[in-house]
């Protein structure tokens, strides 16, 4: 495109030339910071500091920043039913990057007019935090590879993104003794982390 662009004379051929090299740029750069955050987690694990971390209050300060992006996209996001007092042994901007990740694919996945929700519930030994979605779901043959690096499902071509999200949850999951499930429902597909109440 840069090539192509040096000596396009047409100013529609420029702009969308143009257009097309800034979405590159910007593939490459969420690529490039994916790749970053699943080295500095490889390298900080057995670094990582961990504490107990009130899983309703980070769910609420979490939720307010993806609220307004889901009303933009025209969804309607819901925290609960009411969350419940869940405390886990976690380290807190990890799990807020997990968090984070998972209402991104949420919201990125669901069509307009569509739900994400967000829940929170002991359940024995684990504080288990969902986020519910009723949008293109996961394909069968997909789910074994969901939280593979680079891997992108086949009915997500057309979305945005470099196959790490998932695999970086994933990643914080395990180093938290957790681990990271989905389940497909119709329509969309619910995730779910789970975290430790008392430690690994």
């Amino acid at each position: 495109n840069l090539d192509v662009l040096d000596g396009a004379n047409d100013a529609n051929d420029r702009r969308a030339m143009v257009l097309n090299a800034r979405l590159q740029v910007d593939r490459l750069e969420g690529l490039c910071n994916g790749l970053l955050d699943l080295s500095r987690l490889e390298a900080e694990a057995g670094d990582v500091q961990y504490g107990p971390t009130d899983l309703k209050i980070l769910l609420g300060e979490s939720s307010e920043l993806f609220a307004s992006r889901a009303e933009q996209a025209e969804l309607t996001f819901t925290l609960g039913p009411p969350l419940e007092d869940v405390t886990a042994h976690a380290n807190d901007d990890q799990v807020r990057q997990a968090v984070g990740n998972l209402l991104d694919n949420a919201i990125k996945f669901t069509p307009p007019d569509g739900e994400v929700t967000v829940t929170l519930r002991r359940e024995g030994r684990w504080a288990v935090l969902a986020v519910k979605d009723t949008g293109i779901g996961v394909p069968a043959a997909d789910a074994p590879h969901l939280f593979e690096r680079f891997h992108r499902g086949r009915n997500s071509s057309s979305y945005p993104g470099n196959g790490l999200g998932l695999t970086i949850v994933a990643s914080i999951a395990e180093s938290h003794g957790g681990r990271i499930t989905a389940e497909p429902l119709e329509p969309g597909s619910r995730f779910s982390l789970w975290l430790p109440v008392d430690g690994p």
